[in-house]
């Protein structure tokens, strides 16, 4: 379950539902995701005819959300357990 709420709802799920926070290395990885995600959906917004820039930037979001968390619940660490 811990993965699913990582892909649906990345570091702010993990961290709202689990009180976990992301590794550095996925830190800096999530920080190049949103940098990419935003990027594309800005090319997406200023490339596209007028009529259609929310769909083309809508799209940029979803593909980058969709790949982000696929990457964000495979590259998940086993939960943490308590000892």
């Amino acid at each position: 379950m811990r993965r699913v709420v990582a892909f649906l709802f990345h570091a702010p799920g993990l961290r709202l539902v689990y009180a976990e926070r992301l590794s550095p290395q996925l830190a800096r990885a999530n920080t190049l995701a949103v940098a990419a995600t935003v990027g594309l959906m800005l090319i997406g917004w200023t490339t596209a005819p007028a009529d259609q820039q929310v769909l083309h930037a809508t799209i940029a979001f979803i593909a980058g959300h969709v790949t982000w968390g696929g990457y964000l619940a495979w590259q998940l660490p086993a939960a943490p357990t308590d000892s």
